[in-house]
C-alpha cells in the first residue's frame, strides 16, 4: 500500500500508523503543497514515489510478484 497525501489532509495520524496494520510493503509519505487531487495536482511529485512502491512487486521480467514482508 502507497499512502501519499498532503499535510493538511484529514486522518493523517491514522495512515502514518497503518504499516503496522497491513501486510506488505507500506509507505506513508506526505507530499507537500499538494491539495486532495494529487495526481492532478503534483503529478510530479506523485509519480517517482508510486513506480519505486510498485517496483518491490516487479521481477526482472516485469511479471508482479508478491514481494513479503
Amino acid at each position: 500500500m502507497c499512502d501519499l497525501r498532503d499535510r493538511h489532509e484529514r486522518g493523517r495520524e491514522a495512515a502514518e500508523s497503518a504499516g503496522e496494520r497491513v501486510d506488505g510493503p507500506y509507505r506513508f509519505e506526505v507530499i507537500e503543497g499538494a491539495g486532495h487531487w494529487l495526481p492532478d495536482e503534483g503529478p510530479d511529485a506523485v509519480i517517482p514515489p508510486m513506480l519505486d512502491h510498485l517496483a518491490q512487486y516487479a521481477d526482472r521480467n516485469g511479471d508482479a510478484e508478491r514481494v513479503p514482508k
